[in-house]
């Protein structure tokens, strides 16, 4: 016999519901990220330009201060004198009023001072740390008395790139040092990226490591300067705000419990249920004596299984005595029609042995009532419910 296997509708619609569901989450998670994402880069590039356009704004003030400067009376003595007493003491003089004219601006981290007759560098800066930082600022070419050089370059100390403009005049040089590092729009996105990303300056384009991911680069105008955002590829979380990387781990939990909810249910409900459902087509078929002779663990559904096989149980007891009914209804019926027959027998006998005793045929009486007597007997045996076939045909032949 085939069983129908069942697969019921209303599961089949929870699962597929669960399943678009956590997809929807999913992509949702996919689309958030990816506008955070967009959102980040916008920033850093907008960022970018605000600290490249500050910088640039730092040295542009710085050039006007030096300027300034050079138009001073104590910058044309220092740059036309040769004595070195002479240089140092206006030297002094020219600092102070560079100090006064600098100091607001953050990015300026000091400033020299360069006599070519005498060969004298006067360093002077405004941050200790600094003081190491130096650039050969002497030129061959030597400016007119009234003629200002000026240009704008980069330099390298320790690995980091130094923006340095010079303004020269006979033989007198001002150069002030910029550290664009020092820029607050710079120190305070780093600050808020630690450990996120590196963003920093360099004087070429260079070659992104293959462990990074280049999100921007700009460069200055008129500076062989770089800004560079990098992002580390250190996995998926890298980068994502921790809202995200919980929500992430929410959704990877939620899937882990609805999985086992729904082979919990499986297991324990639709499973069991199933079973019963094909139960009842195997007994619809005909085939009462199946029993699901199974436990469940649910108290109820093995209720069901008990009540289905006490069911059965009825049911074919129920069979089983009514089958015997109508075997008893059938031999009672069958005894009422020998009781009829009987007497219309045994009176025809009689009869048959009276025209015998009138003819005076004793021996045919005689044979007659041994036969008669045998069918008495086997007549007298009907307590028994089956007789064998040749016990009956001899009783026939007895009568005949």
């Amino acid at each position: 016999m085939q069983r129908r296997k069942h697969f019921p509708g209303l599961w089949n619609i929870l699962i597929i519901a669960t399943i678009f569901t956590i997809v929807l989450l999913l992509l949702l998670y996919l689309n958030t990220v990816r506008d955070y994402e967009k959102y980040n880069e916008s920033l850093v590039e907008n960022n970018s330009y605000s600290i490249v356009s500050s910088i640039e704004a730092a040295v542009k003030n710085s050039s006007i201060a030096v300027m300034e400067a050079a138009q001073s009376m104590d910058f044309l003595v220092f740059s036309n004198s040769t004595k070195p007493t002479r240089v140092t003491k206006y030297a002094t003089s020219l600092s102070t009023q560079l100090q006064r004219k600098l100091s607001s601006n953050e990015e300026v981290i000091g400033f020299i001072l360069y006599n070519a007759p005498c060969n004298r560098f006067y360093n002077y800066y405004f941050y200790q740390n600094y003081h190491n930082v130096h650039a050969d600022i002497s030129y061959g070419t030597i400016a007119s008395a009234t003629e200002h050089i000026t240009r704008t370059d980069v330099f390298t100390h320790n690995g980091k790139p130094y923006i340095i403009h010079t303004l020269q005049q006979r033989y007198g040089t001002i150069g002030i040092i910029i550290d664009p590092e020092r820029n607050d729009n710079f120190r305070s996105f780093r600050k808020t990226n630690i450990g996120k990303a590196d963003l920093y300056f360099c004087n070429a384009d260079g070659i992104v490591s293959q462990d990074n991911l280049l999100i921007t680069s700009l460069s200055f105008h008129d500076l062989p300067l770089t800004l560079r955002y990098e992002r580390s590829n250190a996995g998926f979380f890298f980068g994502q705000t921790s809202t995200h990387i919980i929500f992430f781990v929410l959704i990877c939990f939620m899937i882990v419990i609805v999985a086992a909810i729904w082979a919990l249910i499986q297991q324990k409900l639709i499973a069991p249920l199933a079973l019963l459902s094909e139960s009842f087509d195997i007994v619809s078929q005909g085939d009462s004596s199946y029993r699901i002779a199974k436990n469940s663990t649910v108290k109820q559904i093995d209720s069901f299984y008990r009540g289905f096989d006490q069911m059965l149980d009825n049911i074919q007891a129920a069979e089983n005595e009514s089958t015997k009914y109508q075997m008893d209804a059938v031999q009672a019926k069958l005894q009422y029609l020998q009781l009829q027959i009987r007497p219309h027998f045994y009176l025809n006998c009689l009869k048959n042995i009276n025209s015998l005793a009138a003819m005076h045929e004793n021996q045919k009486i005689q044979d007659m009532v041994i036969f008669l007597s045998d069918y008495f007997r086997y007549s007298f045996q009907d307590t028994r419910s089956f007789v064998s076939l040749q016990e009956e045909l001899e009783a026939v032949q007895s009568c005949a």
